[in-house]
């Protein structure tokens, strides 16, 4: 099935990605499985417009994911990965999996809401764990790790300051 993917989600996050997709002329989402060879999703910048294909075998939550990710590629300028690069480059191209996954984190596991869940799974057990936060948001394990470490660390910094310590490590 290749064609503009158009359909919503029942469930409406903070950020929903099909809706920020479908409210931007700039941005067009297609479903084709050539995007398996790239792990699921690419985007392709040009001339001010980004491509988005994703593969059509991904679940509801893979798709919102992904395309999040996808999008995000596309708000800075597009992937690192480029075919021809040295092996060197890999590690650029990492660093930059990396932030992007960052942003995908804070924007499908908003820190306000991600605070109330681990509250309440506090209540409920005797502490949080990676796959009970992936499951309230509807995002994989990896995302869900990266939003929990992005709170811890925020928190962290949040708890230096107000002791009047300082925020950054051997800084005085």
């Amino acid at each position: 099935m290749v064609g503009t993917f158009v359909a919503v989600p029942e469930h409406a996050p903070d950020f929903d990605p099909f809706v920020h997709a479908a409210d931007r002329d700039d941005i067009t989402v297609v479903l084709d499985p050539v995007a398996e060879t790239m792990g699921g999703g690419f985007c392709v910048l040009r001339g001010g417009h980004t491509l988005v294909v994703l593969a059509p075998r991904l679940d509801a939550a893979e798709r919102r994911e992904a395309l999040t990710h996808e999008l995000v590629h596309g708000e800075r300028g597009g992937g690192a990965d480029r075919s021809g690069s040295p092996p060197t480059w890999a590690a650029v191209v990492a660093r930059d999996e990396v932030a992007v996954n960052r942003v995908v984190a804070e924007r499908l596991v908003p820190p306000g809401r991600l605070r109330r869940v681990v509250e309440e799974l506090l209540t409920e057990r005797d502490g949080v764990d990676i796959a009970a936060v992936a499951a309230a948001f509807e995002v994989s394990p990896p995302i869900a790790e990266l939003a929990l470490l992005a709170l811890r660390h925020a928190d962290g910094v949040r708890a230096r300051s107000e002791r009047g310590r300082p925020t950054r490590p051997g800084r005085r």
